[in-house]
């Protein structure tokens, strides 16, 4: 059983997510209150719904601008490393495991 989905979110939900129209979110974007979003495709952007729903979560409970750009930081910085374990069900990372392995070949891979 796979333990973690990330799901993707195209920009007109985000921006229904958030409550702001698309200008104002790419300029919380420049200014580092918003993660930058993922290539999914040549022309096609998005962003992890538990991105969206952290920094939603962030302004609510009132979080500076300071707080929120050293979040935003630190997500971004998630998205570097996949922790294989929580894929190990998954037929399309099972080349990363042995067989009857629990643990993944390589812990943690990189993502470029």
């Amino acid at each position: 059983m796979m333990k973690l989905i990330r799901r993707l979110l195209r920009l007109p939900i985000v921006l229904d997510n958030r409550g702001v129209e698309k200008s104002q979110h790419y300029d919380d974007i420049t200014n580092g209150l918003f993660t930058k979003p993922i290539k999914i495709g040549p022309r096609a952007s998005a962003w992890p719904e538990d991105e969206v729903a952290a920094l939603n979560a962030a302004r609510i409970a009132g979080w500076t601008d300071d707080e929120i750009r050293k979040l935003v930081v630190q997500l971004e910085a998630t998205r570097k490393v996949v922790n294989l374990a929580d894929y190990q069900d998954s037929h399309c990372l099972r080349q990363f495991f042995s067989a009857g392995q629990k643990k993944p070949a390589k812990a943690a891979k990189e993502v470029v």
